[in-house]
């Protein structure tokens, strides 16, 4: 739980700075501080990490009244893990607030790795102020070919190889990057395939029907877009842009990708997916969604 009284840090090594503290909070000794626009707080899930208090320091005024003297860089320091076991040496450690260390990413703040086990919910953490979680984590990528868009005719149905992302790990500001490439090795006449992706319930883009010309596994739609987390929780806000490139048979046609901000839930787990609908349901209709990658780009913390 967040810290109530001072809680000093058992440590070795490391480097001491000062930084002023925020208006109208409280570090302890041995609070973790993140970083408020310049100024050391008791750290909040998603902050950048500054280390640890090394003294009680109650800032009842404005920003900078007050500095704190803080241990930084790279110290180790035996904390409380919850559920930490013997086989969890060199995972990544994150914090949720200024006295709470756990394994589960979410969006929690990187603050060190896991070096020794020492008993029951507690362990030895490296803690290190120069790194900070990836600017840019992939999520998924599908590996192998899926199987074929099985439609019928006038419905949207999923391609296979969705990927789902946790809605926690991610803040205002982040952006996912999407790409994929679906292709058509035969088609039936002048039928017409029509492909959209989507974030959850959002359409993101859609390509509207596209008469496939049945030349020989020519037929391909590639895309990648950026998708903007503007606002996160259950009432979340996204907007997007990139472009889908067409080849059918010879013909390149590209356009422009541009969602409008729409509300999205991404408080939980999110499914990126691909779908199609052919204009007509019959055996030489092939599709198949042959790669999907989505990356997380992550706003500075």
């Amino acid at each position: 739980m967040a810290l109530s009284a001072n809680a000093p840090l058992t440590q070795a090594i490391g480097e001491s700075s000062v930084f002023p503290v925020a208006a109208a909070v409280h570090p302890y000794e041995g609070s973790m501080l993140g970083d408020a626009s310049g100024y050391a707080r008791p750290l909040i899930a998603g902050d950048k990490f500054l280390g640890h208090s090394q003294e009680d320091r109650n800032n009842t005024g404005a920003a900078g009244v007050l500095d704190v003297e803080a241990l930084t860089g790279r110290y180790t320091g035996q904390v409380t893990i919850a559920s930490v076991a013997i086989t969890d040496i060199d995972k990544d450690v994150f914090a949720s607030d200024d006295g709470t260390y756990t394994l589960t990413r979410g969006a929690n703040t990187l603050v060190g790795k896991v070096k020794r086990y020492v008993t029951t919910n507690t362990a030895v953490v490296e803690f290190d102020t120069t790194r900070s979680a990836e600017k840019s984590t992939l999520l998924g990528a599908n590996i192998a070919l899926g199987a074929e868009l099985a439609d019928d005719a006038g419905v949207f149905v999923d391609f296979v190889n969705p990927i789902t992302i946790d809605g926690t790990t991610l803040r205002a500001g982040d952006v996912l990057r999407v790409k994929g490439l679906v292709k058509v090795p035969d088609a039936n006449g002048t039928d017409t395939l029509d492909v959209k992706l989507l974030l959850g319930t959002e359409t993101i883009f859609q390509t509207g029907d596209l008469t496939m010309t049945d030349d020989a596994g020519n037929d391909v739609i590639e895309f990648e877009v950026d998708i903007t987390i503007n606002a996160i929780g259950a009432s979340g806000k996204v907007a997007a842009f990139g472009t889908y490139t067409t080849l059918l048979n010879t013909t390149y046609a590209t356009k422009t990708i541009d969602k409008a901000e729409a509300t999205e839930d991404i408080s939980g787990s999110v499914v990126i997916k691909v779908q199609g609908d052919w204009s007509a349901a019959h055996d030489d209709n092939e599709a198949y969604l042959k790669h999907l990658n989505v990356e997380h780009l992550k706003v500075q913390r």
